[in-house]
């Protein structure tokens, strides 16, 4: 059981059936229904925030040393992404300044 006593934001997935709970080293993905665990839980170092891809399989982590694409069905990473300045591109929105792929 894991005990949520410091919740720092959650993130929406697209379509709305899913949502991250980031905690300060854990992510969670949850049915936003329920809010039943559904993936995870996801430990890294420092999380600092996360959005969904457009059709909500994955979930890029934003890390303090870089990003984290986790495989949400799955619950296995992906890939790393090395580096402190990024592009989040969200709903027509960007946010940093380019990442370098590991």
């Amino acid at each position: 059981m894991i005990s949520i006593n410091y919740v720092k934001c959650l993130v929406f997935s697209p379509d709305e059936k899913t949502f991250a709970c980031i905690l300060p080293r854990t992510i969670l993905i949850c049915n936003s229904e329920t809010g039943h665990l559904i993936s995870g839980p996801f430990q890294l170092k420092l999380l600092k925030y996360a959005c969904f891809s457009p059709n909500g399989t994955h979930i890029l982590v934003r890390d303090y040393d870089g990003a984290v694409i986790w495989d949400i069905k799955r619950g296995e990473e992906q890939f790393k992404i090395g580096g402190l300045g990024f592009v989040f591109i969200h709903h027509g929105h960007w946010h940093g300044s380019i990442a370098s792929i590991n």
